[in-house]
């Protein structure tokens, strides 16, 4: 059996057939197109280039990925911008101020899960990184 989430792009027909007592019966034909496979999720999101109000939000490319949309959490998720690189620049941030920001991988083939980063942020320091997948769930804080 094929795992239909790890198949390659491309055509594909299935065929059916079913037998009983009384011999089989005609056959049950569909095919289906395979454009592209969804991407991964990004992983490793970190930052670097930390100021006083901006940083540089970074993460390992997606497998077949060819874009990425960058989040910010403010009374809801935000889209903030897109790039088909690894890294976005974000600024017009304050110090001392607890930050969310989540990116998705793109392609044809649709979007990968968000994944989010937490990032407490102190003038010219970061204190700490940590990701999650997320299935519906608000953010969460360091304690």
């Amino acid at each position: 059996m094929t795992n239909l989430h790890t198949i390659n792009p491309g055509t594909y027909t299935f065929s059916l057939w079913a037998r009983d007592d009384r011999g089989w019966s005609g056959v049950f034909r569909r095919s289906f197109t395979v454009n592209a496979r969804v991407p991964a999720a990004p992983t490793n999101l970190r930052s670097d280039n930390v100021t006083h109000n901006s940083l540089t939000f970074r993460w390992n490319a997606a497998a077949r990925a060819t874009s990425y949309t960058v989040y910010r959490y403010n009374n809801g998720w935000r889209n903030i911008g897109s790039t088909t690189g690894t890294s976005f620049n974000i600024t017009g941030l304050n110090p001392n101020t607890r930050y969310w920001f989540a990116v998705r991988a793109w392609n044809t083939g649709g979007t990968s899960g968000l994944r989010i980063t937490n990032l407490n942020q102190e003038v010219l320091s970061l204190r700490s990184v940590r990701t999650m997948p997320v299935g519906g769930r608000q953010p969460f804080g360091f304690q």
